[in-house]
């Protein structure tokens, strides 16, 4: 059986049931859920969960079939595009932060606070070219940067600083 003739199964079952799992998660399955953190919270098992962050769903029916056919869609793709192009070319092609946003909404999950952001990444890396360059200067360079600084002050008038 192929994915699509499931696919074409399960909504006719949703159909045909009246979409009775939706029905089934708003009315039993999510105030169940809700009563057992309560519980859980109240028994000193878990922590409380801050409301503006996390919010319970329960996710049935085509929705959930949905997301498991993003995730391996996705996963087709990359797979496809680094047999096509390589490892390398792959890593200049595809823009890895929209790769793994999408991939956490296939799973379900919030991103925020999981994948750094472009300008996260972007300082990351500039930080980094900071780095390199001091250490191919070698100490010996700063220090001479550092006399040149120290001795330009002097020649103005101005004190050198101590150090």
């Amino acid at each position: 059986m192929t994915a699509e003739e499931i696919r074409l199964m399960a909504e006719d079952l949703e159909t045909a049931l009246g979409g009775i799992y939706s029905l089934l998660s708003e009315e039993f399955q999510l105030p169940y859920v809700n009563a057992k953190l309560v519980k859980l919270q109240k028994q000193g098992k878990m922590d409380k969960l801050p409301k503006d962050v996390v919010k319970p769903s329960i996710v049935t029916g085509m929705e959930a079939l949905g997301r498991a056919s993003d995730k391996a869609k996705l996963r087709e793709f990359l797979g496809l595009a680094r047999e096509a192009f390589g490892e390398q070319a792959l890593a200049s092609l595809i823009n890895p932060v929209d790769a793994l946003s999408r991939l956490a909404a296939s799973l379900g999950l919030d991103k925020k606070g999981l994948v750094k952001s472009q300008e996260e990444l972007d300082q990351a890396q500039q930080q980094s070219q900071m780095m390199s360059m001091v250490q191919s200067l070698g100490p010996n360079s700063i220090n001479a940067m550092k006399d040149i600084v120290v001795k330009g002050g002097q020649m103005n008038g101005s004190a050198a600083p101590a150090g």
